[in-house]
Order: C-alpha cells, then structure tokens, then sequence
C-alpha cells in the first residue's frame, strides 16, 4: 500500500482517514470493511498480494456523509481549470442512459494523484460518438443508437455543445486572467469556438473485445459483450471500474501549430476535398448504386497516387500533386496513357451533358411539376459530383453517374411533354464487349494513328462491336497488337471504299491531306489533285481489287516510260527527306534546347512522310520544297 500511502499524504483528502472514506456508513459497511481487512492481512502475509494491484471502492455514501460533501449538490456551479461544472446533473441526472458516481471522475487513474479528477473521464462521455464533433459518424448505422429517444439525443447535443462546458460568461473575473485570450469580444460578436479551434478532439473511445480479456475469460460472460445496458450497470453503477480501464483515451485539447507539419487546411476550407473522397468512396450519387474506387478496396488513401511534391504559390507551402507518373510508380510503365483516356473520355461526356443540361433547364424547368424538379435536380448533383470530384478518382462511377444524369434530364423532358434533340451520350457501360472496360473505359475516344492510317476506336468498338480480342491480346503480353496492316486491308477493302459508301479520308486522313496540299499550313495541292484525279484512278484495277500504285499503274494513263518518272519523284522527296534527317541530328547534338522550334517543325515533316507511305509520290513538290525550307533556315540558325 505504501505507493497509495504517499500519494494519499500529498492528496487534498490528507487529513481524512482512509477509513472514513473507503468503510461505507453505518455498522453493515463498517463489518464489511473488517472483512476486507482481514483478507488483506491474509494477502499481506502470504505475500499473494505481490500478484495482483490493489482494488478499494469508495461508495457515494463516503463522499456524501455528514461532514465532507453532503452540500456539494447544493453549491451549484464551480469552476474547474477554466471549465464551468455543476455536480447536480451528473449524479442526479442518467449521462447518456448511464447512472455516475463520484468515483466515476475522482479516481487515480494516473499513479501518485489520488482521487482527483481525471479529465479523459469526462471526455469519453461527452465526445464518444459525437455527430456534432465528429460529422463522418452516422447513427443511422449504429444499433446501439437506433432507439436513443429523442430527450437523450437533445441531452447529447447539449453535452457536446462547446459552451456546455466553456461557458465564458460564468467564468469568474479571477480565473479570466489565466487565459492567454480575452474571449469576451468573441462572445459579444457570437463567433463559433470552430472558427478558431479546429481538430480539438482526437481518438473515438472504443472497446476492443481483447479488453474484456484482461479480466474475464468466461463464455458466458464475453457474450454479453454487446450488451451495453448491463456492461456499464455492472462496471459503473454497481462497481467502481474506471472507464479508461475499458476505453480508448479521447484527447480533447487545443492544439498549437507544428511548424515541422503541412497547415491545416480544413480549418479554413472546409470540405475542400468532399467530392473527390466521395467519388473515391464511390458514393454521394443519386439514384446511382454504390461503386468504390478498387484502390479504395484495397485500402489506398489519397497519398497512394498524390506523391509528387508541389509548392503551393499562394501560401508558398508544400503540399501533394499526382500525375500519370503516380499510375506507373505502382503498375509499371505504360499505365499513365490509362489516366489519359480516362480524362479524355470524361471531357467529352462532360461536354454533351452540360449542353443537355442547359437544353432542358432553359425549356423545361418553368413547366416541370415536382418530379420534373426532382428529376432535374438529380441530375445536377451527379454532373457536380463528377465535375468537382474529378472522375479520374473514379472513372467508373462517374460514367454510371453521367449516364443516370442524362436519363434523368432525358425522362423530366418526356414527363414535361417538351420535344427535344439529345446529343447523344456514350453509354460507356455498354461500350466494349468484353472485360476490357474496367480499366479502359475512356478508349472510345481516341483515335490512333497505326501504319499510316488513322483507327478511330468509338467506330470500331462502340458503333460496330468489335471485340477488344479481335486486335489485342494478352498472352504474351498484356494488350499487345497482334492486328497486322493486312487484316484492316482485308475488312475494308473487301470493296473499295466509295463504293461501300466510305470516303478514303476516314482511314487515310494522313495521305489525302499530302495528297490535296493541306498537310499543317496549306500548300501547293499535287498535280494529280489539281487535274482532278482520284483515290480509284490510281488504286483501283478494273476488276475493283484496290492496290498499291506502280509505275505500271501510270502506264494505263500515259506512256509507258512514264513509270520512271514516278520513280524520280520518290528519289527526289526521299534524298531531301534523308538531308533533313541528317542536319536535325547534327542540331540535336548542337543544342537541342535552343533550336527546339525548329527541331520540332522538321519532325513533323519526317512523320508526315513516314505516315503517307507513298515515299512522297503522292506529293512530291511540297515534300522536297518544305525540306529545302527547313534545312536553309537550320544552316542559318547554327551558322554552318
């Protein structure tokens, strides 16, 4: 006893005999506490209590009996570090549906301070589960919450409310020194404690089953673990147990700045990033079931992809960027064209349904009944979600929001009898026959340019249901071209393509630009173009197979040594290709950076004429007259 002896001699209750307080009044508590001395003395000599700490209990009646605090109730309000208290409702009164005591906050939880009040104590009643302290907890899912009756919800919000117990109004004039801010102004304007102090509590106060281990290992009694009623009616009411002895520790203080820690944002924009957790999470949609992120699945936070480091201007604080650097630091090299497709697709769906949006607000809304309104407003909460949530953070739950959102605006223009023409939106979920769609929602939207032809995924996978597996393959690596320029030959140009009813510019948009002059800036259309040839004049036999055009191919026209001139032509665009190939490397080595411009202009020559395959036949004077340009205006700029 003798740690319990010192820190009763250091104690306010030093002058009062241990006796008076721990023998209950009146001769039943006085042979009851004989009783308990003489199994101590037992213990003492057995040396048994070496095994376990000590427990004493003191009843109310100790505290409360003649002499010591049998007025207490009655003094009313007291002040408590700065906090304003009154013992009448906490003993008299149920806290939460749980009957205190005064040992329920005068205990020696902490080792030395003998029965003083211990503070968390009080926290754990007033900021457990505390909707107002804590907005993400919703009663809607507790049971233990589901039939909490209307006066003790009011009693809660009353014990949560900051002035509950910081009333500054009834902190006396002395105690008001100590404070390092003079609140009264704050009161006399009717400012909020939360729009100084933020983040005040941390922890939620919990119970783990493995605590119940501590003390008890019977079946029967770890059953009952749901039951809340009669776990506290046993540990408080009828026993004293402290709470922490049970609980998690809730921490409620006011926290200073950490200059080695980022600000804290929250405090002044709250909310900032509801709508990119809420996508995230998959939720917050209406009439749109829940979807998760899969990285929510598995556990990812926000610092999973945001792990490039950015200074923010405006404050000159660092904080977290994410890039498409972020998908290739975790997945591999390749992924970040995914993050691509995702916010490409995102934009255009974006696009087509602001447009119906403004359509049907503009027509619809003054004549909508309340289903029409509701509908409408449905709409414009999943457009918002999507737009301010950033769909990057959930591409799928976006495209299932985006979608109900245009058949929610399609359905209030039907119900208000108003003909409209809807731009038509891309049901993505529909759109790719085949597993595929998980990741590569937004492919419909981008066009590809493969062996000189453009291939435009929306017409082959969402107008034609082409199956992703008929061009890409996974078994030897993931999506792998295993399409050769030959199999596109052999479904399009089973007929040519004007006769099928297909212009020869959907596929070949590289070749009729060279063709017709219109490659970047307009220039000097071909000959073949201004005499008014065609794509069939050249790449079609009589009996309508399409080919590659020879030098045999010009002899149906013109004479027979006119195949040599198309050869010339070719020579003559593929040296001047080759010469400007030549200079742009030797500028590259020079100084890549300072002839950027220039650089990047002769590229896009060099990819054009690789991309026309016709080694320049097609147009062979703006070929050799945009080298020559490019390579005179090289020399000049390098001084060579």
């Amino acid at each position: 006893m003798e740690s319990f002896y010192n820190s009763w001699r250091q104690s306010a209750h030093n002058n009062v005999s241990s006796v008076k307080c721990h023998f209950e009044p009146g001769l039943a508590g006085t042979v009851r506490g004989k009783l308990e001395g003489l199994v101590q003395v037992v213990k003492y000599v057995s040396q048994a209590y070496r095994k376990s700490k000590p427990w004493a209990e003191i009843p109310d009646a100790s505290c409360l009996q003649s002499g010591c605090h049998q007025q207490r109730l009655l003094h009313g309000d007291v002040t408590f570090k700065g906090v304003h208290f009154n013992h009448r409702p906490h003993l008299e009164q149920m806290r939460r549906g749980k009957k205190l005591r005064c040992t329920s906050c005068h205990s020696q939880i902490v080792q030395g301070e003998h029965i003083t009040v211990t503070e968390s104590t009080c926290f754990l009643c007033h900021f457990k589960k505390d909707p107002l302290l804590n907005p993400i907890y919703d009663y809607r899912y507790d049971t233990e919450q589901v039939l909490f009756r209307k006066k003790e919800r009011a009693q809660f919000k009353r014990m949560s409310t900051c002035t509950t117990c910081h009333n500054w109004k009834k902190v006396p004039e002395s105690v008001r020194k100590e404070f390092r801010y003079d609140h009264t102004s704050v009161i006399k304007r009717n400012l909020g404690c939360y729009e100084c102090h933020t983040n005040v509590i941390s922890g939620e106060g919990e119970v783990p089953k493995t605590q119940c281990f501590k003390c008890h290992f019977e079946d029967e009694r770890l059953e009952r673990y749901d039951d809340h009623t009669l776990i506290h009616e046993k540990h408080i009411t009828e026993n004293k147990i402290e709470c922490e002895n049970c609980h998690f520790p809730i921490v409620h203080r006011v926290k200073k700045v950490d200059p080695s820690q980022p600000p804290d944002c929250n405090s002044c924009h709250p909310g900032t990033h509801e709508g990119q957790v809420k996508l995230f999470a998959g939720t917050g949609g209406e009439d749109v079931k829940s979807m998760p992120n899969p990285m929510h699945e598995a556990g990812i936070n926000c610092r999973g992809c945001h792990i490039f480091h950015t200074e923010n201007m405006v404050n000159h604080t660092e904080t977290y960027k994410a890039s498409g650097s972020s998908c290739d630091h975790c997945h591999g090299i390749g992924y970040q064209r995914l993050l691509q497709e995702w916010t490409t697709a995102a934009k255009s769906q974006m696009r087509v349904l602001d447009k119906v949006y403004r359509l049907v607000t503009a027509r619809v809304r003054a004549r909508g009944n309340a289903e029409v309104q509701h509908l409408i407003s449905n709409a414009k909460n999943n457009i918002e979600l999507v737009r301010w949530g950033k769909s990057i953070h959930n591409i799928q739950y976006s495209n299932s929001l985006m979608i109900s959102a245009y058949n929610d605006l399609k359905k209030a223009a039907e119900l208000a009898r108003v003909k409209l023409r809807f731009p038509k939106l891309m049901n993505l979920e529909q759109t790719i026959p085949s597993a595929c769609v998980s990741c590569h929602t937004g492919i419909i939207t981008i066009s590809k340019e493969k062996y000189g032809l453009m291939f435009p995924h929306k017409k082959h996978v969402y107008e034609k249901k082409i199956p992703c597996s008929t061009c890409h393959s996974n078994r030897r690596k993931h999506g792998e071209l295993i399409l050769r320029r030959q199999d596109c030959m052999n479904c399009h140009h089973k007929a040519f393509p004007s006769q099928a009813g297909i212009k020869c510019a959907t596929c070949h948009q590289t070749q009729v630009a060279v063709f017709s002059g219109t490659v970047a800036d307009p220039q000097e259309p071909s000959m073949k173009s201004e005499i008014g040839l065609s794509c069939e004049d050249c790449h079609l036999t009589e009996k309508g197979k399409v080919i590659r055009a020879t030098g045999f191919t010009c002899a149906k026209c013109h004479d027979e040594g006119y195949g040599d001139v198309l050869h010339d032509w070719q020579d003559e665009a593929q040296g001047a290709m080759k010469k400007l190939r030549q200079i742009l490397t030797s500028l590259k080595k020079k100084d890549a950076q300072k002839y950027a411009r220039v650089i990047a202009d002769a590229e896009k020559v060099l990819t054009t004429f690789a991309n026309d395959r016709s080694r320049g036949a097609h147009n062979p004077d703006y070929f050799s007259s945009k080298a020559e340009k490019l390579i005179t205006r090289m020399k000049e700029l390098s001084g060579d």
